[in-house]
């Protein structure tokens, strides 16, 4: 069983470099630190599944040459990884390591299988609606992000509005769809997220998205790329305190929210911006929205908030710094100001 584990947690490193070098070119420092995840990841599971005894290095010494080092043993331990969790169907992190090794072999519609399992056992986990959706998307003979597999991803924008893979085949799907200037609007709201590197990259298909765009709309398309996707229904001018100024530290997030008064938290329109820039103003329109079935514009009135999270995530938590929602009538004439006054408890 000792094999078991390190055969999965090299696949799982495999995996992440093989199936998304193509979309993070030149990432070299986020393929890194996503290998190693992965492989603590199949660590873990190996602690679930297996022997945890059999990791004592005595244990190591003595079964080194049962380790895979060739394409057939490393098969047959991922038929060994696939008996277990079916013998263990409720084990979650069995299915996913199941579903990356598969990815890893190319066997997508078993890949697609087995991250549905993870699905169907977490139905709320944005990471597993992720890699399921983009697993239906490579079994697919299309391959195109479309159907059940864009419905995972938009599910796992609504439960967490800045997750950077789902952000980032949105982005994909709309340039598949015809739409660079929303695809443009998704990656450029990574931009600030992620590391150099990456961001140089995601720039480039910015670029190439813009060149689409203008192909499609001719030289009004390209400004209109410039300065945003779709025209905004409404501008928010979000200011601070001058007393809680020195309170926003480098890392900070901005989220601004546009939701339906009296309504569920769940927003209609969503913007995540760098909290070091206020005093700023932004639009938000219908490509803002994470939900394709409820957007702005299917409103006469919405309710706007404004807050700096200090963990980075959209959920409120004590420590963040807001202002007070401001209800508005839709569409607005003009900007719509929040400012930013108070900590919550």
């Amino acid at each position: 069983m000792t094999a078991f584990a390190f055969a999965f947690a090299t696949l799982a490193a495999l995996t992440i470099v093989g199936v998304l070098s193509p979309l993070w070119r030149g990432a070299r420092t986020s393929f890194v630190v996503s290998a190693v995840l992965l492989a603590t990841l199949a660590v873990g599971s190996y602690l679930a599944l297996g022997t945890p005894a059999a990791l004592d290095a005595a244990e190591r010494s003595a079964r080194a040459e049962d380790v895979p080092r060739t394409p057939e043993e490393i098969a047959a331990a991922i038929e060994r990884l696939d008996e277990e969790v079916r013998a263990n169907p409720r084990n979650v992190q069995g299915w996913l390591l199941l579903g990356r090794a598969r990815k890893a072999q190319e066997r997508f519609g078993e890949a697609r299988d087995a991250f549905a399992q993870a699905h169907r056992l977490e139905p709320e986990q944005p990471d597993i609606m992720v890699e399921y959706a983009e697993a239906i998307t490579l079994a697919a003979d299309t391959r195109r992000i479309e159907g059940e597999a864009l419905d995972l991803i938009r599910g796992a924008l609504a439960l967490q509005p800045g997750h950077q893979r789902a952000l980032l085949f949105l982005g994909v799907h709309y340039v598949q769809a015809g739409e660079p200037a929303r695809a443009i609007q998704a990656w450029e709201s990574l931009l600030p997220r992620v590391e150099p590197a990456t961001a140089a990259a995601l720039q480039q298909q910015i670029e190439m998205a813009r060149r689409l765009l203008a192909e499609q709309q001719g030289a009004e398309g390209a400004a209109a790329a410039e300065d945003g996707a779709d025209a905004p229904l409404v501008r928010v001018r979000v200011e601070i305190d001058p007393a809680l100024q020195a309170r926003v530290q480098p890392g900070d997030v901005l989220f601004v929210f546009a939701r339906q008064p009296d309504g569920p938290p769940m927003p209609v329109a969503a913007s995540r911006r760098d909290a070091t820039a206020l005093p700023l103003e932004l639009g938000l329109g219908d490509a803002d929205s994470p939900m394709p079935t409820l957007t702005l514009s299917q409103l006469d009135r919405v309710e706007l908030v404004a807050r700096i999270s200090r963990s980075g995530e959209a959920n409120a938590s004590a420590g963040d710094l807001e202002a007070a929602p401001v209800a508005v009538d839709l569409p607005a004439d003009a900007p719509v100001v929040l400012r930013i006054d108070r900590v919550r408890e």
